[in-house]
């Protein structure tokens, strides 16, 4: 029924009579997302940003034995959306790791027998950005643990199933990264590099590369990779189809979309506009001939446009040799089977908002 519109307590019971909220988080992928529960607007590819690992690094706060444990309640996208209760996670066992729970992102709802704390968080999505990574006080905590995943050494001294700090905290900080699906490195801090980064000769000059292999070893089930401070080049996308490659030889089909540096649109100049704004209009535009500076200056724009175009056909085949394609206009690196399992899922069109 196209013109009907439904209050946001009719879309939610929708939503949750159709079981959406998988569709939910597809269509953000996508670039749609809801404002509200009847609204759903389009949005840039673009993840929100919060602290990461907010859930390894919480303090547990010290209570009397008779106000029972210590919790903290967490929503997700989908669960605000949809207006469910929110997933909770026990703090037992964390008597010493920083409180990182600032004014303003967390507040502590009434509760018998707790003290209990709920603050909004996706534990799918994790940005390590430059701006991100100032605002945490647990740097090198974080850095040791990332490292440690990076090694595949986020294992107890004491053997599994263990129940002391450490390891439950190597538990913890290993789901939370088998939980990423979305991650953020826009821009990488300078801390991070050796985490996320290698070091590769180019002209006899040693230069910090992207480790793809390095990204997987840490976050194995992440989907979409946010490089926008990073230049897809010729280099690079050599770089990614040898990843890719190697993957591919062990049957793993790593990540689905690689975000990267969007480039600057060039304008276009329209000889008919340049006409119009001459002296006269009676100018046919076979006698519109530039002059010989400016046009040496066009014929090294098209060069260039030709060297760019001869380029992009060369990294398009060689991703389309390991089965991934490449959008130009997005800077979007993409694995082509992502869509093709999408036919259960409703798409609407690309217009500015979308009112159920």
């Amino acid at each position: 029924e196209s013109n009907k519109y439904y209050s946001d307590q009719q879309a939610i019971d929708e939503m949750e009579k159709n079981e959406a909220s998988g569709n939910i988080s597809k269509l953000l992928r996508l670039g749609w997302a809801f404002l509200t529960p009847s609204t759903l607007s389009r949005v840039p590819f673009k993840p929100s940003a919060e602290l990461p690992f907010l859930l390894t690094f919480v303090q547990k706060k010290n209570v009397d034995d008779d106000q029972g444990d210590n919790m903290v309640f967490y929503r997700r996208y989908t669960q605000e959306i949809l207006q469910r209760n929110a997933s909770h996670k026990s703090l037992e066992g964390f008597d010493d790791e920083p409180d990182i729970l600032e004014p303003g992102s967390s507040h502590e709802p009434s509760s018998e027998g707790g003290n209990d704390v709920e603050i909004y968080h996706n534990p799918k999505i994790c940005v390590l950005s430059k701006d991100v990574w100032a605002k945490i006080n647990y740097q090198q905590d974080l850095k040791k643990l990332l490292g440690k995943a990076k090694s595949n050494k986020l294992v107890s001294p004491k053997g599994p199933g263990s129940k002391d700090n450490q390891s439950l905290i190597y538990h913890s900080f290993g789901k939370a990264c088998d939980d990423v699906r979305i991650l953020s490195l826009d821009p990488l801090p300078i801390e991070l590099k050796s985490i996320f980064c290698r070091t590769e000769n180019h002209k006899s000059k040693p230069e910090k590369v992207m480790a793809y292999d390095w990204i997987y070893d840490i976050f194995p089930k992440c989907c979409d990779i946010f490089l926008r401070d990073h230049e897809f080049n010729l280099n690079e996308c050599q770089r990614l189809c040898k990843f890719l490659q190697t993957m591919k030889d062990q049957n793993i089909l790593p990540f689905e979309r690689i975000f990267y540096k969007e480039k600057e649109i060039k304008e276009q100049s329209d000889p008919i506009i340049d006409l119009k704004k001459s002296p006269s209009m009676f100018i046919f535009l076979e006698d519109y001939d530039l002059d010989d500076e400016e046009s040496e200056a066009k014929q090294k724009e098209n060069d260039l446009d030709n060297e760019e175009e001869m380029l992009q056909k060369q990294m398009t085949k060689m991703l389309s040799e390991v089965s991934w394609c490449f959008q130009p206009k997005g800077q979007i690196a993409f694995c082509k089977s992502i869509y093709e399992h999408q036919n259960t899922m409703f798409i609407p069109s690309k217009v500015p908002t979308f009112v159920l």
